[in-house]
């Protein structure tokens, strides 16, 4: 699991857009995570936090609360084993408390200092699949790749191909600090963004519409945290749809998938059929489907839960 991304929970969440390989090197050091840790109540945290803040997130991507936490449980366990963790459980415990006072604007903007994890075991120059397995806290990895190594922790202006670790982004390739970003009223741009919960409309950082507002092509965007979109001038909830059912754009109306499920559409068409995450395990199909749930990855036709631990 890469810990890592849940600095910013947002990022689990990209995928969504409204529309979710071993490498080989020796290494030295721990051969072992960085201990237990209560998976459980982190992921009970991070998911009852999630649902506060955005229902509408938690049925597309998992379903219910329940299964988020089932999910996000398992995950933690898988990364709780990985090689070169430090403190492992002392960094779920001050995550999880974490969550249970942030805000949404924080959880959704990576602003959980908290869940930063500690400084990993490996040295520079060792194989690695996770920030957190690195004493320097960068895993330099290529963009999209699995593994990648240990490397000096990258500084403002660096050269970047994916990430510049925890405490920078990647922006246009070059390793840039984190933008302040804008509260309610703020001038905004592509540049400067607003807080996670706010939309920058006509440049200016403002609440997004809620439910029944009108809306238009004049007007700010519908709060799609809340799952809302402009239909017939009115912001309203997204239809959605179960495994089996129908999804795309139906007539005139766009139905999205729940519970990880992908719409799978036939060549030429808009509409398709809601297609259900295969487990873990279970074959997988990154082109065709079926997809894998959260967390996992389809590797050589199999959904396989990400794991750093096949970076040696």
């Amino acid at each position: 699991m890469a810990w890592t991304r849940w600095i910013a929970v947002a990022a689990l969440f990209s995928s969504l857009a409204l529309a979710g390989s071993a490498c080989s090197s020796s290494s030295s050091g721990s051969t072992g995570g960085g201990g237990g840790g209560d998976c459980a109540g982190y992921a009970s945290a991070v998911c009852g936090k999630l649902e506060s803040c955005s229902p509408f997130l938690i049925t597309v991507n998992y379903g219910t609360v329940s299964d988020c936490t089932s999910r996000l449980t398992t995950a933690c366990q898988t990364g709780s084993a990985e090689p070169g963790i430090g403190n492992f459980s002392g960094f779920i415990s001050t995550c999880s408390a974490a969550y249970a006072s942030a805000t949404c604007d924080a959880v959704f903007g990576g602003g959980l200092p908290a869940c930063t994890p500690p400084a990993g075991t490996y040295a520079n120059g060792q194989a690695c699949g996770d920030d957190a397995q690195c004493q320097s806290l960068f895993c330099n990895k290529a963009s999209g790749a699995t593994c990648g190594t240990c490397a000096a922790t990258p500084k403002v202006g660096d050269t970047c191909t994916g990430s510049c670790g925890v405490a920078l982004t990647c922006s246009n390739g070059t390793c840039a600090a984190a933008t302040t970003k804008g509260a309610v009223g703020a001038a905004c741009s592509t540049t400067a963004p607003c807080e996670a919960t706010l939309t920058c409309s006509s440049s200016v950082c403002v609440k997004p519409l809620a439910a029944g507002q009108a809306c238009g092509s004049t007007t700010a965007p519908c709060d799609t945290l809340a799952g809302l979109t402009c239909t017939g001038g009115v912001c309203a909830l997204f239809q959605t749809a179960s495994a089996g059912q129908p999804c795309g754009i139906v007539g005139t109306t766009y139905i999205l998938c729940t519970a990880g499920a992908t719409c799978k559409t036939p060549t030429g068409s808009s509409a398709g059929t809601c297609q259900a995450p295969a487990d873990d395990g279970q074959a997988c199909d990154a082109t065709n489907g079926p997809g894998c749930k959260a967390d996992a990855s389809c590797v050589a036709g199999h959904c396989t839960l990400d794991s750093a631990a096949s970076c040696k």
